[in-house]
């Protein structure tokens, strides 16, 4: 059944996004599954956010963190669902699919780092009794304007600045005229 499901676009999203045991679970809660079910769902669910929100990975932490790595050319080096790495605009075009991203956002966005400017910047973290203070790093993605208002968008506990998801919010932010600074966590790419 999972995979005549993965076929339909809701499908492929759902466990693309929830994987197969939260794909599960929303089966579960629609009705398709028992309640025993969604119980051992439930519970291997709970496992996995443990294992997830307790370990970090170093692979997952520190991916797309390579040297040569710069906001003008992240978009098309870095992984985009529906897109894949595809290391050219020009092939975003032929790799991008629904239902994720359109190529022409993403094009959009790529227009956008060329004409504004960028710095990667390094600033010290706060101190506090106990704690190391250590260097923390981060890209300055300024508006047009100089005087627009400023946002720090933070990428989440097992990710870094370099990714999909950070790359977006701040691109979007920049559209809207916002100032903008991904900021990477300690020990997060660098």
């Amino acid at each position: 059944f999972l995979k005549q499901a993965n076929q339909d676009s809701f499908g492929s999203l759902a466990a693309m996004l929830l994987g197969d045991f939260g794909f599960t679970l929303a089966l579960a809660l629609a009705g398709v599954f028992s309640y025993g079910t969604y119980r051992y769902a439930l519970k291997a669910l709970g496992d996995m956010a443990v294992d997830a929100m307790l370990v970090m990975k170093e692979d997952n932490v520190m991916e797309f963190c390579k040297s040569d790595l710069t906001p003008p050319n992240m978009i098309e080096n870095i992984w985009w669902p529906g897109c894949f790495e595809t290391g050219s605009m020009a092939a975003l075009n032929d790799t991008c699919t629904l239902p994720c991203y359109r190529s022409e956002i993403l094009q959009k966005m790529h227009a956008q780092r060329q004409k504004l400017g960028w710095k990667k910047v390094f600033y010290s973290s706060r101190a506090a009794d106990g704690i190391e203070t250590v260097k923390l790093g981060g890209w300055w993605l300024p508006a047009k304007d100089p005087n627009a208002p400023r946002i720090v968008v933070q990428h989440g506990f097992t990710s870094n600045s370099n990714k999909f998801r950070t790359q977006l919010m701040s691109e979007m932010l920049r559209a809207l005229g916002y100032s903008v600074l991904l900021n990477n966590l300690r020990g997060h790419c660098f």
